[in-house]
């Protein structure tokens, strides 16, 4: 090893201590790029925004099965964040602009009586009045947009082998917000192309509950309020936890909300940058201002304390997927709400797969619009939920299959993202569920009771 004169080497020392220095100034005080600064904070962020291109193993089976019918759930694509961090001290915007050529096609319905819905026909340009482009929080982006024109394209390639993508054969559905209703109308647009001139008359119909509290997406007990809507005169917000109709699934969850406790050092770091009010906020409350930049590659918001780090936003991220899977998946009461919660909904599809099953339905297509407050308890409802929130623009493809040597041989294949999750789900296998012990699973949500009534009636119970 060469000899340094001590002069020199105090200057070398001084010199490594000035740039640490300047390195921790630097951390504390200027915005870090969303996504450079630490591997766990860009592959959490890489999850949940979705960039890539859908791909998947919808549509594929054994040699001689033949494909019945589809139930999808799709989460909206990318939107603006519905919340920010108190004491940041700059608000970051969104584009809203730029929004596709419409399909004259899509309509949407009212669920109660069938009428057209003149208030809610997409596309929905919700952006402030003060400053046009920019979007109101919660709206869905130009990104989310591709995204589900994307997965339109993608299924159709997948599904339309099969079964034909008409209008007449698909029923679709729309929790009432506009970024849920774009949504759909992206998708369809691209799920069900025109291919001649007769189906560029195929009307395609986009269905919404007037009153929101009647969508069962938003599960009987724990339900989303319609704030943020497509209606002019409502606030721009996120899903509000209401008084359903099931008394124990509201209590479930409100004992598991009850246990949650945020990371001690994040409050601490947080109330360090932002405040107290930051530090008291909602872990999701949070990380949905986080993940929403992230997505549009704003850097991480800074406070009167500083910026917040990468390594510290990637701690934030971890703990709302621990949320959310408390919240759905807990045993404080998480999971038997969840279950409690979207038993009517998942009723519906059951029902709908029997009646595909026996011939009666003429819809072979069902498509529902929702939020990850709808994937994440039906992934846990059935024992696949993997813990994490789920990403934009994610979908659940319930898709039922016959044995072309025994017609009455049906079975229900489940996939999540493009991958098969029934080999997850107890009593099924890696080809799927046979339909029998599908049903089971969903009468099996409101047990050890008779009736999910009788489950809905215990007001005091966790576990």
């Amino acid at each position: 090893m060469a000899y340094i004169p001590p002069a020199k080497r105090n200057k070398l020392v001084v010199g490594v201590l000035v740039i640490l220095l300047l390195i921790f100034y630097v951390s504390r005080s200027s915005p870090v790029p969303a996504g450079l600064a630490t591997p766990e904070f860009s592959w959490r962020s890489e999850f949940y925004c979705k960039r890539t291109p859908p791909t998947g193993d919808e549509g594929e089976h054994s040699k001689g099965m033949k494909l019945l019918g589809v139930t999808l759930l799709i989460r909206h694509g990318d939107r603006s964040a519905i919340h920010s961090i108190p004491g940041t001290t700059a608000v970051p915007e969104y584009n809203c602009s730029n929004l596709p050529t419409w399909d004259p096609r899509i309509r949407s319905y009212s669920e109660n009586d069938g009428k057209p819905l003149p208030d809610r026909q997409p596309p929905f340009e919700v952006t402030k009045p003060s400053d046009p482009g920019h979007c109101l929080p919660g709206q869905l982006s130009h990104h989310g947009f591709q995204q589900l024109s994307q997965i339109g394209s993608f299924l159709h390639s997948r599904y339309s082998p099969h079964i034909a993508t008409t209008g007449s054969n698909i029923y679709c559905r729309s929790t009432d917000y506009a970024r849920t209703l774009n949504s759909a109308a992206s998708f369809l647009s691209e799920f069900s192309k025109a291919q001649t001139s007769a189906d560029s008359n195929d009307q395609l119909k986009i269905h919404v509950f007037e009153k929101e509290s009647d969508e069962t997406m938003h599960g009987v007990g724990v339900r989303g309020q319609s704030a943020g809507s497509n209606q002019p005169n409502r606030p721009s917000s996120g899903e509000q936890v209401i008084m359903g109709g099931c008394n124990a699934a509201v209590t479930l969850s409100e004992s598991q909300r009850k246990v949650y406790r945020k990371p001690g050092h994040l409050a601490q770091d947080l109330a360090v940058l932002f405040g107290t009010r930051a530090a008291e906020k909602s872990t999701t409350d949070l990380a949905d201002a986080i993940h929403a930049g992230a997505c549009h590659e704003h850097s991480l918001p800074c406070g009167d304390g500083g910026c917040l780090s990468a390594t510290t936003a990637a701690a934030l991220l971890k703990a709302a997927d621990q949320f959310y899977c408390d919240r759905f998946a807990g045993s404080n009461g998480g999971l038997r709400a969840a279950k409690l919660a979207m038993y009517p909904f998942m009723k519906s599809v059951s029902t709908g797969l029997q009646s595909i099953a026996e011939g009666t339905s003429k819809t072979p297509f069902r498509v529902y619009f929702g939020h990850d407050t709808v994937i994440a308890p039906i992934l846990s409802s059935l024992g696949a939920f993997d813990c994490r929130w789920p990403p934009y623009a994610s979908r659940i493809a319930i898709e039922l299959w016959s044995d072309e040597s025994t017609p009455d041989s049906h079975l229900v294949r489940i996939l999540y993202n493009g991958k098969h999750i029934s080999r997850n789900i107890e009593g099924c296998t890696n080809n799927g569920c046979k339909l029998q012990r599908f049903r089971r699973i969903v009468e099996g949500l409101y047990s050890p009771h008779e009736s999910h009534a009788a489950a809905c009636a215990v007001s005091q119970e966790t576990g």
